[in-house]
């Protein structure tokens, strides 16, 4: 009777799955759909198409792993997901599965993204029971729980204890914090001060010196900078006395000179504190950017300058890090690309606990220099503009047009691709080159009609981002006039003038 049983479950789960998802021909995707990926993952090598739930999902690998991107009919991206190894679950949400479902399997494992949502996990949890209901769960980029959805027979393992609670509080080696959830969370206490038997170290490896050692002026003037700081240590690094302590709930290296002459102070910022023209450009030319540290230079010369680590979207896999600096007003300065050397001792600095922030190599990162990549007659914010849209296209040739806009060209997985960019660095159009044998044939009518001795030369696919709409553009010519026109057509193929 359980064969049976089996036997049908998995017929039923056969079939379900053969009317969810339908393989398509690549020529029966809409164009707005291919546009859209075009757009959202440039480059990729698409290796299936299939129909799933009145969705286009788009089927390609990255780093290795299954990815579908799921588009609307009409070219709405709605989510991409990433299939991974449950070794690549964050440890956190591995302790926490293993705490609340130690008798079940891992059924599915996701990374998804979405237009509105940073990177997430889901995961589905399976009991023993075959024919049981799954648990669904979604935990942030950071491994915190923030859903979950359980069948009513599932009783959770993890109770809660009151007295347990009551014990940490009164311990003297625990405290009572809110996590970024605003949930009440116990931490364990860090050593007192005086306690440690050894010297105490900076990220750097500095050795603190003891504040008998600094001078009164230098103790004098930071205090006026730093009143009433908390877990301060003073180093000594080339010539500058550095205070480095806790002010106001921000990290902070205060440099002075020997003579009590304030330099310099280096401030750990929070994803919050990133507004204004710095929060505009992010959100303009890093679609999908996930905030990793920041930190703000304030300067004696007034120069102040902030610099931001973020991670891209194409590499939310892979964690490289794009560093942005700006000056005191929000505008951009300079860009470092992941790629960029972080220094001689790479492997050290890649040892080093990604959650503790290194403000000494943040000041290194300042003094750098860097070089734009591409043409030496494209200005920079228009490079920085394409590479943060299109990180995985290298060397694009660069041209100008009459309006001064600017064009990258380069060869797409479907073939010629151009983007079009304002001189504001704004992106206007992407443009696929199209094969003219499948040019839509109403519109190859109007354009043989309406202009007697032309042909068509050639004929791209656009998807104008100012006016979101998507559009044929027609290039024809005569040969007997030398005379070269532009035609505009609405993918109906209803004329339109640009």
């Amino acid at each position: 009777m359980k064969r049976i049983v089996l036997f049908c479950f998995s017929l039923i789960l056969l079939t379900s799955l053969t009317v969810s998802a339908q393989k398509l021909k690549k020529e029966n995707v809409p164009n707005d759909v291919v546009q859209t990926l075009d757009y959202e993952y440039p480059g990729v090598k698409i290796t299936a198409w299939i129909m799933e739930e009145e969705q286009y999902v788009a089927l390609f690998k990255e780093d290795g792993n299954a990815a579908k991107a799921y588009f609307t009919p009409d070219g709405k991206w709605n989510m991409t997901t990433y299939s991974i190894p449950k070794n690549e679950l964050p440890s956190n949400i591995r302790d926490w599965i293993n705490e609340h479902y130690p008798f079940f399997t891992y059924s599915l494992i996701q990374l998804r993204s979405t237009p509105d949502e940073k990177m997430y996990y889901y995961v589905e949890m399976k009991p023993e029971d075959v024919l049981a209901e799954k648990s669904l769960l979604y935990f942030d980029d950071k491994g915190i729980i923030t859903k979950r959805k359980d069948p009513p027979s599932y009783k959770d393992p993890v109770k809660k204890s009151t007295a347990s609670k009551e014990d940490i509080t009164a311990s003297d080696n625990y405290t009572k914090v809110k996590n970024d959830n605003n949930e009440v969370v116990y931490i364990q206490k860090e050593t007192k001060k005086g306690q440690s038997d050894g010297p105490v170290y900076d990220e750097q490896g500095n050795v603190a010196i003891s504040q008998s050692a600094v001078p009164e002026v230098v103790l004098k003037s930071f205090s006026k900078k730093m009143p009433h700081p908390e877990s301060l240590n003073w180093f000594k690094i080339d010539s500058f006395y550095v205070g480095k302590c806790i002010f106001r709930e921000q990290k902070n290296e205060v440099f002075m000179t020997p003579t009590g002459e304030w330099v310099k102070s280096l401030t750990q910022l929070n994803q919050e504190s990133i507004t204004g023209n710095m929060f505009n450009y992010l959100e303009k030319f890093y679609k999908g950017w996930r905030f990793q540290s920041a930190v703000k230079e304030t300067r004696v010369d007034k120069e102040d300058k902030t610099l931001i680590e973020i991670v891209e979207k194409p590499n939310y896999r892979s964690g490289l890090l794009t560093i942005l600096m700006f000056d005191k007003t929000g505008k951009l300065i300079r860009t470092f690309d992941p790629e960029y050397p972080l220094g001689e001792n790479d492997e050290a600095e890649e040892e080093m606990d990604k959650g503790d922030i290194n403000l000494e190599k943040y000041y290194a990162k300042m003094a750098m220099g860097s070089s734009a990549e591409g043409s030496k007659e494209t200005p920079e914010h228009i490079l920085t503009a394409f590479k943060a849209k299109y990180p995985r296209i290298i060397n694009p040739q660069w041209l100008q047009d009459d309006d001064g806009n600017y064009q990258a060209i380069y060869a797409g997985a479907r073939g010629k691709e151009i983007v079009l960019i304002g001189q504001s660095g704004t992106i206007l159009q992407t443009l696929t080159e199209g094969n003219l044998e499948v040019i839509p044939e109403n519109i190859a009518k109007t354009v043989k009609k309406e202009n007697k001795g032309f042909k068509i030369d050639s004929y791209y696919a656009v998807k104008d981002l100012q006016t979101k709409k998507n559009l044929y553009k027609i290039l024809i010519s005569n040969k007997k006039t030398s005379e070269n026109r532009e035609l505009w057509f609405t993918t109906s193929g209803q004329s339109v003038n640009m």
